[in-house]
């Protein structure tokens, strides 16, 4: 036969060389042409711009910056489904592990709560774990209870406190570290009927540097990081290192504003801080005058308002303030609400839809304020 004539194959064979049919193993991949290639419009997110689904996010900062106020603000906006700092989000279900002084972050919960509002999709586990040590048993632990909630979103509070003992130096240490966040986010099994979670874990600063505590690997393992700048009375800035789902810098601003809580058993004031949006911190200290109202929130003001003269009755002396407020539980309220006719939708589920609404509202522009399921006007 003439060598000309000889396949490539027959080439190699004829040289003693190896061959394989490619052809029956290669049916799982097709490549698309340029002209192919298109751009999905139907963006997936949680909160646009700042978390996708199934992302990796680190909140990091020097200590007093701002990292553990950042956290509690972002979980409470994606499980209500409000904007902020200027973003869409979708309402998901959250659920924040406090592993470092979990009784001090529950507080600071209690304040997001009496700042900002209920958000019944919200979950709060404040639990000591040992996420470094494979024979604790924590980690499946974790991962099964986060499979039966089904969490979206997940924020774990601090890094160091989840995995003590940790080399953060160390690239095993932290690129297995990186590994495991991962996997408290991934669904089990094949059959699992959950499509996971993004996490986003708060971790510290190195005292120089602008990536989070550690070797590179934790870094480059992330798709989202958020670098908090700011100390004491500034405002802290939020910084883009790496932001797969939007432009990397500068971000977004906060302030920190401290809410009280009552008093304790020594009649002294009990507070916490919590993150607002600059703008809205600005907003609030320039001016006193009560933000404008819907034509239904103001009707559900008024609803409170009655409710409040008929039924109400005084604050728990315990929580030290005006003697004078009285109070209705949440539920009364929302009960009245539907009672009158606060939304004329014909389908029960869309008209507790607008009266939790109109709740969150009236909540956000200190017409009312809500603490352990009882609602007063402010």
């Amino acid at each position: 036969m003439d060598a000309y004539a000889r396949t490539p194959e027959e080439d190699l064979r004829s040289a003693g060389a190896e061959t394989h049919d490619y052809g029956a193993a290669s049916s799982r991949f097709k490549a698309k042409t340029l002209a192919e290639c298109l751009v999905d419009h139907a963006a997936s997110y949680i909160i646009k711009g700042v978390i996708a689904p199934r992302d990796l996010a680190l909140i990091f900062a020097q200590p007093g910056a701002g990292k553990t106020l950042l956290g509690p603000l972002l979980a409470h906006a994606a499980a209500t489904g409000r904007p902020v700092f200027g973003r869409r989000t979708r309402a998901c279900r959250v659920l924040y592990i406090a592993a470092e002084a979990p009784r001090d972050t529950e507080a600071r919960f209690v304040a997001m709560r009496q700042r900002y509002g209920e958000a019944p999709n919200l979950h709060f586990l404040g639990v000591e774990i040992d996420l470094q040590d494979p024979d604790s048993g924590d980690l499946d632990d974790l991962r099964a209870y986060i499979a039966e909630l089904k969490p979206d979103l997940i924020f774990l509070d601090t890094l160091a406190a989840a995995f003590p003992g940790l080399e953060e130096n160390e690239s095993r240490d932290m690129g297995r570290a990186a590994k495991t966040l991962r996997l408290l986010g991934t669904p089990q099994g094949p059959r699992a009927r959950w499509e996971g979670a993004a996490v986003a874990a708060i971790h510290h600063a190195p005292k120089g540097g602008d990536t989070p505590r550690g070797h590179g690997s934790l870094n480059a393992n992330a798709d989202v990081t958020m670098r908090i700048e700011g100390q004491d009375a500034q405002t802290r800035s939020v910084v883009f290192g790496k932001n797969r789902n939007g432009p990397s810098g500068h971000a977004f601003d906060f302030e920190v504003e401290v809410v009280h809580l009552g008093t304790d058993q020594d009649g002294d004031p009990i507070t916490r801080p919590i993150a607002v949006e600059a703008d809205e911190a600005a907003s609030t200290q320039a001016s006193s005058k009560r933000r404008s109202l819907s034509k239904r929130d103001s009707t559900a003001l008024g609803f409170l308002h009655d409710l409040l003269c008929t039924e109400g009755k005084p604050l728990p002396p315990a929580w030290g303030m005006a003697s004078d407020l009285r109070c209705v539980p949440l539920t009364r309220f929302k009960e009245e609400c539907e009672r009158r006719g606060l939304s004329a939708s014909n389908d029960a589920r869309n008209r507790m839809t607008s009266i939790n609404q109109a709740v969150q509202a009236l909540n956000f522009a200190k017409a009312l304020a809500i603490r352990d399921g009882v609602v007063w006007a402010v």
